[in-house]
């Protein structure tokens, strides 16, 4: 909440006559009003969020002795009125789907995996939603995301033992290969790249994430696919990383540099091994659904000095 809108809702309480409001949204202000004064500084959306759930959790723990002394109705009736006005103001709590998302998001940022982590995660939450969240159901998602990630590494580990008989030749790759390796500029390659894997295009760089907050947007390209279909290097690079990571599952990360990268993840299996060279159209990876996809899809990523950027652009029509 603004100050300037506190201020405005006591001139409106004032107006209608509603004492209870008034009564509560005063001393609010006044409290607002001692920081203001004692720390000499202007007041902050965040001050007066903090100040309306210091009140809140002070006239409950008031409203809670009232309830128990059971001998003033009026009091007590006065006091629920109270804490239900001061939450109104609050923003609103993140939960359900916008909460499963904005956890997803913050494990990806902070790479946290385990419990130690709780404490970075649910800081890069509150950092995020101003603390407007719901705590108990975050660290119960969160437990359950850890609990899912563990399974699914372990299972992403036994397929890909169970596929290295199937993994393609060195041979059969140079055949699929018609393009040299990219040796000169990266940013020359705008229209030039080649599709990492044939299907359709179900989310576009830029595009809202269905079921996530309002701010999150999809940062490259979500292709579908079959289960083991060939996913390829968009062009030529070296392999920098080529393992399981949360939110990206079996992930493999190709530089190709000039500080660009190009990212695969979701993968079932991953055929190249970090330090390996590869060919603009070889194959690195097979389609997939780990790190959490409900269907098998490649997730695809360019990158420009760390930041993501459209890859339709750049690929081949």
């Amino acid at each position: 909440m603004k100050y300037d809108e506190l201020k405005d809702e006591i001139k409106a309480a004032m107006k209608a006559k509603d004492k209870v409001r008034l009564s509560i949204l005063r001393q609010v202000h006044g409290e607002i009003k001692n920081i203001e004064v004692n720390e000499r500084r202007d007041i902050t959306d965040a001050d007066v969020d903090a100040m309306l759930k210091r009140l809140i959790k002070q006239t409950k723990e008031t409203l809670d002795g009232s309830i128990k002394a059971g001998n003033d109705q009026e009091r007590t009736d006065t006091l629920t009125a109270q804490v239900a006005i001061l939450e109104s103001y609050l923003p609103k709590q993140v939960s359900g789907d916008e909460l499963a998302a904005l956890i997803d998001e913050v494990l990806t940022e902070t790479g946290a995996s385990s419990k130690k982590d709780m404490g970075r995660v649910m800081g890069a939450l509150t950092q995020k939603t101003g603390g407007n969240f719901d705590k108990a159901a975050a660290a119960k998602e969160r437990a359950r995301k850890e609990k899912l990630a563990r399974a699914e590494k372990e299972k992403a580990a036994r397929e890909a033992e169970q596929r290295k008989s199937r993994r393609p030749s060195q041979t059969a790759s140079a055949k699929r290969t018609t393009v040299a390796p990219v040796t000169g500029n990266f940013g020359k390659m705008r229209g030039k790249l080649t599709m990492p894997t044939k299907g359709k295009i179900v989310a576009k760089f830029g595009q809202k994430r269905e079921g996530a907050a309002s701010d999150l947007a999809w940062r490259g390209l979500l292709i579908s696919g079959r289960m083991g279909q060939d996913v390829v290097a968009t062009a030529g690079g070296t392999v920098v990383f080529a393992d399981w990571m949360r939110g990206f599952g079996n992930l493999m990360i190709l530089d190709h540099g000039s500080n660009y990268l190009s990212v695969y993840a979701n993968n079932e299996s991953l055929y190249k091994s970090v330090g390996d060279t590869v060919k603009q159209g070889e194959t690195i990876a097979s389609v997939g659904r780990s790190g959490g996809e409900d269907s098998p899809g490649l997730y695809f990523e360019l990158r420009y000095k760390g930041k993501p950027f459209d890859p339709a652009r750049w690929i081949a029509q």
